[in-house]
């Protein structure tokens, strides 16, 4: 009787699959065959195992993971309901037809997805790579993503794309369609074509090249990772006619695209190699030249000296605005603030945190939500589908309880939808997402006890899977913390406040405070007095540098006691002061471009003189050369009185940077009325080419390693090589 129950239940199962959600448990083939002709939905640790045949696709929950050891292939359609994770314990073969509807998230394991057709991932989805995973086109097949899609790599993982062809439609380039988190992840190519319809940035991560790998198109590939890169034994990266490869790392060391040994090339055919400020030095490989070939190594040197009024909008009538964030791709703009207006931008006066489109020109409001008193920070997860906020006096809305001062919510470029909330205590000052998007640090005043917390927990890390928050870890600062931001490999988070305690070995003095993250703990590394408070602080793009702002400064590390702005260089272990320079009262936010080159900071009642700017000049932008910050330009924001810049932020193309404040005034051009509390300016933001060091230039073989690091260049026979700038031979 029990056994005539259960296959009646499993047969009820699989007549109602097509229909609605229904937990189906494990498909077991290890026995015998399964044949599944239904489309297949798993809930969370459901698996299918041996000898199953799944005909019409399957679906795995939204924040659940199932798991595949299935050494049949899959047919139908795949929906991972973009927070849903599949993992493999075996190689899965995909069939002819197959389709791939949303995003979500594969744990590879060290297996392969093995295609039999074209994978066409759906514009707009992410898949993220949790762990080491391989996608084998086997005979050449397509990787094709759609508008804005993306392929995210995640820290610690490993993307292996072999015997494929890599097509995209259309991608920003600074949000790419291939990803890596961190300097921790990898990207390894392995007889790969990648036809981009776009510049590509590899910004982050390593990447290898493995057998024969092929850069074809009109567009550019730009390596801006400061960690290394790598083009095996008897390997080939060749970038095909039309295309450039710049190298334009967000450090000055020049040696990090490497050729393994004598047998590795690097091959331009028709193409451009580029270099910037860092230089490049090729050594014992090949370098092939063939065709129309140009050699730059004079791309410049980042600088501007002008700023322009763009556009801007109105957000409330003595408001402040706290916090502005663009999204990844720089298309949207999120705005946190206190005492909106009424119709400002076509949004409710209780809607303090506001969501605009960017066109490159002007703003659009595209949604908002009531949060209660006052949005403090908000920031968009590293795909853009998710914003986190939190503030003070929040308000039972959106479903979330007025204890719940964090929230996260959907977007999907035209709504904003309540996901998940966590209590936190007074008030939430600032969130940092970790570069994966898997875990979101926040931190804030006026802490209460909860979720397995102490109510001395200022800093709190969670994991999040799309659906829900789970309570990572976190650690004791004393008093008030302002600031924290990750760095961009993930390994260090940095944290400034104020009224510090005791806490980790640092002491009571200590505003400014390091942390190593290991994945799941936060360990003390290293710390600074600065004097009373902390406001804003910002790693630079490569890690190595960390700015700081605040007010009421110490005399301490060499620095004076007026210098609200300060530089520290950071290798690891230690901060090391570099430079600083006079504000005024209160520098309230920085930011980098996202090269690094040029720091802006805005605050309150900033000083005459101070860098040589004007006293009634809020904006300020400094030039940092490595070792000094250098005046360039400002901007009068506010009355001078009680107004202020609270919060800026620069667009991800280093042209366009976004203000926010209180008290503004008309801008002196005319371009801005006194209404105007949200402002985008835009920058002559330009490269200079001169003068060129020997460091700076293309630089072939290295002399001080002896005749095994020499390169061998080769101009084949018809090939046309224009040189800008410095190329030397340091070969023996």
């Amino acid at each position: 009787m029990t056994l005539w129950i259960k296959t009646m239940s499993t047969l009820l199962c699989l007549m109602l699959a097509p229909y609605a959600y229904l937990s189906c448990s494990n498909l077991d083939g290890t026995s015998s065959l399964v044949y599944k002709n239904q489309h297949h939905v798993f809930s969370d640790g459901e698996s299918a195992r041996g000898y199953v045949r799944m005909n019409g696709g399957f679906t795995i929950k939204p924040g659940t993971t199932a798991t595949l050891d299935t050494v049949i292939s899959v047919s139908g359609s795949i929906d991972l309901r973009e927070t849903g994770q599949m993992q493999l314990l075996t190689d899965l073969e995909l069939d002819s037809g197959l389709t791939w509807s949303s995003g979500g998230s594969i744990k590879g394991r060290g297996h392969a997805l093995i295609l039999n057709d074209t994978l066409s991932i759906p514009a707009s989805k992410v898949i993220y790579i949790s762990s080491d995973t391989v996608i084998d086109g086997k005979k050449g097949q397509e990787l094709l993503l759609n508008d804005y899609a993306q392929i995210f790599v995640d820290n610690d993982a490993t993307l292996t794309l072999r015997n494929i062809v890599v097509r995209n439609t259309k991608n920003n380039p600074l949000n790419p369609c291939l990803k890596v988190a961190g300097n921790s992840g990898k990207l390894a190519l392995d007889n790969v074509v990648l036809a981009m319809a776009n510049d590509i940035a590899f910004a982050q991560g390593q990447l290898y090249i493995h057998n024969d790998v092929l850069f074809s198109g009109t567009s550019a590939f730009i390596y801006q990772s400061t960690a290394p890169s790598f083009v095996a034994p008897r390997s080939k990266l060749l970038f095909d006619i039309g295309t450039t490869f710049s190298f334009a790392p967000t450090t000055t060391t020049d040696h990090l695209f490497i050729l393994q040994d004598r047998t590795s090339t690097l091959a331009l055919n028709g193409s451009s190699l580029l270099t910037t400020i860092s230089g490049m030095r090729l050594t014992q490989g090949n370098l092939h030249l063939s065709n129309k070939v140009i050699l730059n190594s004079n791309a410049g040197i980042g600088n501007l000296s002008t700023m322009s009024t763009l556009t801007s909008v109105a957000y409330g009538n003595l408001s402040h605005i706290y916090r502005l964030e663009w999204n990844p791709q720089g298309s949207f703009l999120a705005i946190g603030g206190s005492s909106p207006a009424s119709g400002a931008g076509g949004f409710a006066n209780t809607d303090e945190f506001r969501v605009y489109s960017f066109d490159g020109n002007n703003l659009a409001p595209i949604d908002s939500k009531d949060f209660g008193t006052e949005v403090q920070s908000l920031a968009w997860r590293p795909d853009g589908k998710f914003v986190a906020i939190g503030g003070t006096g929040a308000a039972a809305v959106g479903g979330f309880a007025n204890t719940d001062g964090f929230r996260i919510y959907g977007f999907n470029g035209t709504t904003l939808t309540p996901v998940t909330s966590v209590p936190y205590g007074t008030t939430v000052t600032f969130i940092d997402w970790y570069p994966d998007g898997s875990i979101v640090a926040i931190c804030g005043t006026g802490v209460a006890s909860g979720g397995g917390f102490a109510n001395t927990d200022e800093i709190r890390l969670y994991s999040f899977n799309g659906v829900t928050l789970s309570a990572l870890t976190s650690v004791d600062y004393g008093s008030n913390v302002e600031a924290i931001h990750w760095s961009h490999d993930g390994k260090f988070l940095a944290v400034g406040g104020s009224g510090p305690a005791a806490t980790g070995g640092f002491a009571n003095t200590d505003e400014i405070r390091i942390y190593s993250f290991n994945g799941s703990t936060l360990t003390p590394v290293t710390s600074r007095d600065y004097g009373s408070r902390v406001f804003s602080l910002r790693w630079s793009p490569d890690g190595k540098t960390l700015a700081i702002s605040g007010e009421i400064p110490s005399a301490t590390g060499g620095f004076a006691n007026t210098d609200e702005v300060r530089i520290y260089s950071f290798n690891g272990t230690t901060l090391v002061p570099v430079t600083s320079q006079d504000y005024g009262s209160r520098a309230l936010s920085i930011d980098w471009t996202p090269d690094g080159r040029i720091l802006a900071v805005g605050g309150r009642g900033p000083t005459s003189g101070a860098g040589g700017f004007s006293n009634t000049y809020e904006l300020r932008m400094y030039l940092f050369d490595g070792t000094s910050l250098i005046p360039v330009t400002s901007k009068q924001i506010s009355d001078g009185v009680t107004g202020s810049v609270d919060a800026l932020i620069w667009h991800p193309n280093n042209n366009v940077i976004v203000i926010g404040g209180n008290a503004p005034v008309s801008n002196p051009s005319g371009g801005f009325n006194n209404t105007d509390e949200v402002r985008l300016y835009s920058t002559n933001y330009t490269t200079s080419t001169n003068p060129q060091a020997y460091s700076r230039s293309l630089i072939f073989g290295n002399s001080t390693l002896g005749a095994s690091a020499n390169l061998n260049v080769e101009i084949l026979g018809a090939a046309h090589v224009t040189i800008n700038g410095i190329v030397n031979d340091d070969s023996v």
